[in-house]
């Protein structure tokens, strides 16, 4: 359908991204952390310039009731706790970005000076690399490979497989 190929597309935009940032970051950080810092500062000043120059109405309509944020997080809790496939898809997501964060944060203590590997910062950028490069041709194979294989329920479980033999594989 039209939103797996945008929600595809959205997915492999943001892998091309890291895949062109996460060298240039580790080769930046190799000559200079101030630099580094500084070229990051930059990029969010110009994201909240870029923020300030919206034009539109963004606020949600007055008919609706305005309550307190913790209320508000609470019913929307709440409608995903209703909701099976929501419910489903948002645990996962948590577990999976957990685990993601977890294993980037001691994947970093392996691989760079004075870890085992010894690698330089701008190695460990195109090690990273290496995991994009992976993310944007899945993103070019997924919905041919959903087709193929006949459903959106392979594609959840091929994910779930696939995320623990990443994690598994270093031990």
């Amino acid at each position: 359908t039209r939103l797996e190929w945008a929600n595809t597309w959205l997915v492999g935009a943001q892998n091309f991204i890291s895949l062109l940032a996460l060298p240039l970051g580790g080769v930046l950080a190799s000559i200079s952390t101030p630099l580094t810092m500084g070229i990051g500062a930059g990029c969010a000043i110009i994201a909240l310039v870029a923020l300030l120059l919206l034009q539109g109405t963004f606020l949600p309509s007055s008919s609706s009731s305005r309550h307190h944020i913790v209320i508000e997080v609470i019913d929307g809790m709440r409608f995903l706790w209703k909701v099976p496939i929501l419910r489903t898809i948002g645990l996962m997501a948590g577990v999976i970005n957990a685990c993601w964060g977890g294993y980037l944060a001691i994947l970093v203590l392996y691989v760079v000076a004075p870890g085992p590997m010894e690698l330089s910062a701008s190695e460990y950028g195109i090690l990273l690399m290496g995991s994009s490069a992976g993310s944007v041709l899945g993103a070019f194979l997924m919905v041919p490979i959903e087709r193929w294989l006949g459903g959106r329920r392979w594609s959840i479980g091929l994910n779930i497989l696939g995320n623990m033999v990443m994690f598994v594989a270093p031990v």
